[in-house]
């Protein structure tokens, strides 16, 4: 007679946990992953009082600049020291607190 009941209880519990892992298993739901962007905004004005606006996305590696209201978006570029993004246009280059910005090889910028 115990072993009957000590059966049945080992069955009972073995089918109970198999049950939960089954449940678990079949939903298949993943936890979200958040991504969230790390942005840097920047003012700069140069000696003439020019202003050049920055927003740097370093997640994606771009910056979108705002000059003379103009708004562009540059892509990040490999530099040994500094930063460097760049278009078809524009080209944004400096170290520090120190930038230039050249629109079409002409230096617009300069601090």
């Amino acid at each position: 007679m115990i072993r009957k009941v000590l059966t049945i209880i080992i069955v009972f519990s073995l089918v109970l946990i198999s049950c939960k892992e089954v449940q678990s298993n079949e939903t298949g739901v993943k936890p979200m992953e958040v991504v969230t962007d790390e942005i840097v905004e920047s003012t700069v004005t140069d000696e003439s009082g020019k202003t050049l606006y920055m927003t740097f996305n370093n997640t994606k590696g771009t910056v979108t600049i705002d000059f003379e209201g103009e708004i562009t978006e540059l892509k990040r570029e490999r530099t040994g020291s500094g930063f460097w993004y760049k278009n078809d246009t524009y080209n944004l280059r400096g170290k520090g607190e120190s930038m230039i910005l050249k629109r079409d090889d002409v230096v617009v910028f300069k601090n």
